[in-house]
């Protein structure tokens, strides 16, 4: 998951929730499931990024309006519930 919050100057609110949580309830196709939350820092980060802009290179436009914040950039482990 991906914090552009549309190129606006702050982080969107729900991903200080992610930062905060251990755990969410994620609701996908009718189906509900309980994941795990990290969030991508550092190096590893710089590699979900390259990856993310292969999938959704419109990205990048909203990153180039917003350059002195770098998204936060989340993993969910997905376990059905």
């Amino acid at each position: 998951m991906v914090g552009s919050n549309w190129g606006r100057p702050t982080h969107p609110a729900w991903s200080a929730n992610l930062q905060a949580a251990e755990t969410v309830r994620v609701l996908h196709h009718n189906m509900w499931y309980e994941a795990e939350v990290h969030e991508i820092v550092g190096a590893e980060h710089s590699e979900a990024w390259s990856s993310i802009l292969k999938a959704w290179p419109n990205y990048e436009l909203a990153q180039e309006m917003v350059p002195d914040r770098r998204f936060r950039i989340f993993a969910l482990a997905l376990e059905p519930t």
